[in-house]
């Protein structure tokens, strides 16, 4: 996408193009899967997030995207599922103005979900789907968040819902929230590995997403990337 002219230009894969769960909104950002969940915060909304709310606006709540196009079609997508016009979601960047810390921290545990862990989702033959968050919707229990239960336990180790305390989080180096703890299946069995084609479709997605970070780094620099 052009971002002075926000001009869009779209291309039709010869191939499906596959990719783990861990690759989305970083290397892959699919509009339909934007939608997916856009359009289940809309139905949820007044019914199970905000249940006792009758006035009918929708509370402020920030989305962060991983890039401009990213978050363009987040935008996009928002006033479209909720029938909005431009004042209703807007693209905003944030100033890293630094602001005293609190003697005491707000939360004492942080939830996790890990959907990437041995999760495969391809765009054709295997999209996510509005089912394939159904268990992530019981377990955040907006109701009574005070009541969540995790599914993983020393004993449960497949659990995918689990809690870190502020202190086991303040302890990871560089207080790193990218945290995950299932047993990755496909570097202990070979038999789980994705076939070679898809290996190779992953490597060169991987490498053309690269480039085209590097491309948008060089158009903010001000200069014109080269062709390769």
């Amino acid at each position: 996408m052009d971002k002075s002219t926000r001009a869009g230009r779209q291309e039709l894969l010869d191939e499906s193009l596959t990719y783990e769960g861990a690759q989305l909104d970083r290397d892959v950002v699919s509009p339909s899967q934007i939608r997916t969940v856009m359009r289940h915060f809309r139905d949820v909304l007044f019914t199970e997030l905000f249940p006792g709310r009758t006035d009918g606006i929708v509370p402020k709540t920030l989305i962060f995207a991983k890039d401009y196009n990213h978050a363009e079609n987040i935008v996009r997508i928002a006033r479209e599922e909720f029938d909005k016009g431009k004042d209703f979601c807007q693209k905003i960047t944030y100033r890293a103005d630094r602001k005293p810390g609190c003697e005491q921290a707000w939360t004492d545990k942080v939830w996790f979900y890990d959907y990437r862990t041995n999760i495969h989702h391809t765009l054709k033959q295997n999209p996510l789907a509005r089912a394939d968050l159904d268990e992530f919707v019981t377990l955040f229990n907006p109701t009574n968040r005070f009541e969540r239960t995790p599914t993983w336990s020393e004993e449960s180790p497949d659990g995918r819902w689990r809690a870190y305390t502020y202190d086991e989080i303040m302890a990871r180096d560089k207080v790193n929230l990218d945290i995950f703890w299932l047993r990755d299946e496909s570097l202990e069995d070979t038999d789980n590995l994705p076939d070679p084609d898809i290996i190779a479709a992953e490597i060169v997605e991987d490498l053309e997403s690269a480039l085209e970070q590097f491309r948008l780094i060089a158009e903010d620099l001000g200069s014109e990337p080269t062709e390769t």
